[in-house]
């Protein structure tokens, strides 16, 4: 059985609410509190919305709207570091597919490090070690993330609507968890790329709804990950050829 917590898709804004776990993942009071803070942020800002319409409130939503909602100040910093996760396990995700034997954390944050040059994000080694130890658990869900652009999705005419989309882009964390934690580079020693504990659907989660065009949609997201211009000088074994600085990763 896993230890860490289930996400939290029986709140009024799942979608939302599973960003706040994402943004503070930790399971200390704080990052709970924090995590919580988020998302009341935008679930009363749509209750106000409704009551300033003429729309009655339920006494829950009155009870939810006394809840603190101010978003964390560290917000910004935040949102940088959960990025910079998903991108190196994207990287990962890319090199597992494309390169195998160039398959490490090491060139994932050499490539995310060389990628982030002039762009004005930090990029140095320690800060991208330091962003793994603290997204760790939420790794898939920042990955699934920025494979798709950091967007989601809203077509109803086309019967594909947010909620959808949600339900799909939690499979494909999913599907990023389970192949980081059953990936081995060949060589003694060797441990899974990603733990086996780590934030979670429930496990009564049913899934999307199947539909083969949705479906093939979402695969070709996560075959998308690709990396062929950035692993020059880079060798198997999860080192590079020459010892990097660093300012480089």
């Amino acid at each position: 059985m896993l230890d860490m917590p289930t996400l939290p898709l029986d709140h009024t804004l799942p979608l939302v609410a599973t960003i706040g776990v994402m943004l503070y993942p930790g399971t200390d009071e704080e990052d709970r509190r924090r995590a919580a803070a988020y998302a009341a942020h935008f679930r009363n800002k749509a209750y106000r919305q409704l009551r300033d319409a003429g729309v009655p409130l339920t006494p829950k939503m009155e009870e939810e709207l006394a809840e603190e909602d101010e978003l964390p100040r560290d917000l910004k910093k935040r949102w940088f570091a959960g990025v910079a996760m998903g991108n190196m396990l994207k990287v990962l995700f890319g090199l597992m597919q494309n390169e195998p034997d160039l398959a490490s954390w090491n060139h994932a944050a050499a490539i995310v490090s060389k990628a982030y040059e002039g762009t004005g994000f930090p990029k140095s080694r320690a800060y991208l070690w330091a962003v793994r130890r603290r997204f760790f658990p939420v790794a898939p869900l920042w990955a699934a993330h920025c494979i798709r652009d950091g967007k989601f999705i809203h077509a109803p005419e086309s019967g594909y609507g947010l909620d959808t989309d949600f339900q799909y882009f939690l499979w494909e964390a999913e599907l990023l968890g389970q192949c980081g934690r059953s990936y081995y580079q060949d060589r003694d020693k060797a441990e899974p790329f990603l733990p086996r504990d780590s934030w979670h659907v429930p496990y009564d989660w049913p899934g999307p709804e199947y539909n083969p065009c949705f479906q093939e949609a979402s695969e070709a997201r996560l075959r998308y990950a690709n990396v062929p211009d950035l692993i020059k000088g880079l060798r198997s074994g999860g080192r590079p050829m020459m010892a990097p600085s660093v300012d480089l990763i």
